[in-house]
């Protein structure tokens, strides 16, 4: 059994952030606020938001398992970064963003700047300095994870949807 660095340990934080978070959105009925969110969120169900919350913090789980595991270089440990990447920036768009333009707390803000964001921050500046991931290839598969992920997030409302 090869053993874990410290790093690979404290990847695991993501996941952990990741679905408070989700929590929050939902506990806080997102699907309610996305109503009345305009450009910030497009109008969702509580069934289908919750089905894809539910399978996206599954893929974050996921992603970090496979990264420990395959470790540094790894497919799995630029897809994790990505993902990590995407869900610091969330905390500025729309979350942050949404909350200054429409004055009021906008689902998951509270979460996504109390643990989201220092918790990615960190993973990301750790991750790069260590050579987890190299930075300019994280930058060039990036675009890419981020049109992968609009789509597969609009593949699962319509899969909630049709359930």
């Amino acid at each position: 059994m090869v053993k874990k660095t410290p790093l690979e340990k404290t990847l695991y934080l993501f996941p952990i952030a990741f679905t408070i978070h989700n929590l929050e959105e939902v506990v806080s009925d997102l699907p309610g606020w996305s109503v009345r969110a305009g450009l910030f969120h497009p109008p969702v169900e509580t069934f289908e938001f919750v089905f894809s919350v539910i399978v996206i913090t599954i893929v974050g789980y996921l992603f970090t398992y496979l990264a420990v595991r395959q470790g540094k270089g790894s497919l799995p440990a630029y897809l994790l970064f990505c993902l990590i990447l995407i869900v610091d920036i969330n905390v500025f768009f729309p979350h942050l963003l949404a909350t200054i333009a429409t004055g009021s707390l906008a689902p998951g803000t509270v979460s996504a700047v109390l643990l989201n964001l220092p918790i990615c921050t960190y993973l990301l500046i750790r991750g790069v300095k260590e050579d987890y991931v190299k930075l300019k290839r994280l930058l060039i598969i990036f675009p890419f994870f981020i049109i992968a992920s609009i789509f597969t997030i609009a593949g699962l409302f319509l899969i909630g949807e049709s359930m």
